[in-house]
């Protein structure tokens, strides 16, 4: 993501990112149609639910113009943290102590891990680090509202609805800040398209999948991964550094995932 906005602003990305995915989508939303809600709670749902993914989702473009792509993905995926809380809240959730420890230690794995990515506390944006945070705390909030109210929808329905809205609701305010944007570019075409072909079609359909079939808490720990790996590319692609201090916090977030898995 860091790589292709170097190519189009934040909001003309997303709109992009979405209707690749979108359209990929469409075929299989046909096949489905039978199972389309039609009921006027279901679909205020869907529209909340996609409203809410827009927050979570537009914040994470922007903020990456100013971190690197650790520091973003660090911030991001403070996700399970906030999962954790809100399904005690909202799902009646009783985490084990076990399962506590685990999410404390893969958010302690994150928090060295952003340690080892920041030179100095005067190099931080502190508007992007808002602005990831404001994303981490609404993608939570999707993955809660979409455990408590619409496990019964197609989850292929529901991710092209959020691409679809996605593209609606920010199409004209990227046009108004950005104005038209299309690079004509390979190198950026081919990294579209995996986004949203990968990143947002079948890799978010998996993610709705598992978050229907199993508990909140653990498959949102999953998500410490992300950061670990975004570090680790960050070193290899884009030639960020990687000392010994990201490193215990690869060690820690590991830790912290098998402690949450524990049967």
């Amino acid at each position: 993501m860091k790589t292709s906005l170097t190519f189009v602003g934040p909001l003309s990305f997303a709109v992009q990112r979405a209707t690749v995915s979108f359209l990929a989508l469409l075929p299989f939303v046909f096949i489905a149609r039978k199972g389309l809600p039609r009921d006027r709670s279901t679909i205020t749902n869907l529209l909340i639910l996609a409203l809410a993914n827009i927050v979570a989702v537009v914040p994470q473009y922007i903020a990456l113009l100013y971190e690197t792509s650790g520091i973003s993905a660090v911030l991001n995926y403070t996700q399970p943290l906030f999962v954790f809380c809100l399904s005690v809240l909202f799902l009646g959730g009783k985490p084990s102590r076990v399962r506590l420890v685990g999410s404390l230690t893969g958010f302690l794995g994150v928090a060295v891990l952003s340690l080892g990515e920041v030179r100095s506390f005067g190099e931080i944006a502190w508007y992007a680090i808002a602005l990831l945070i404001t994303g981490a705390f609404f993608w939570a909030v999707t993955i809660v509202y979409y455990k408590k109210k619409l496990t019964h929808v197609n989850p292929t329905s529901i991710n092209a609805l959020q691409q679809a809205m996605s593209v609606i609701v920010v199409t004209p305010i990227a046009l108004r800040i950005e104005g038209p944007s299309l690079p004509l570019s390979l190198s950026y075409a081919l990294m579209l398209l995996y986004l949203a072909v990968f990143g947002s079609a079948i890799a978010q359909n998996l993610w709705l999948w598992l978050l229907k079939e199993e508990d909140v808490t653990v498959v949102a720990s999953s998500s410490f991964l992300i950061p670990l790996i975004a570090v680790v590319l960050g070193w290899l692609i884009l030639g960020e550094r990687l000392t010994i201090v990201p490193i215990v916090g690869m060690i820690l977030i590991l830790s912290g995932i098998y402690l949450v898995h524990r049967p």
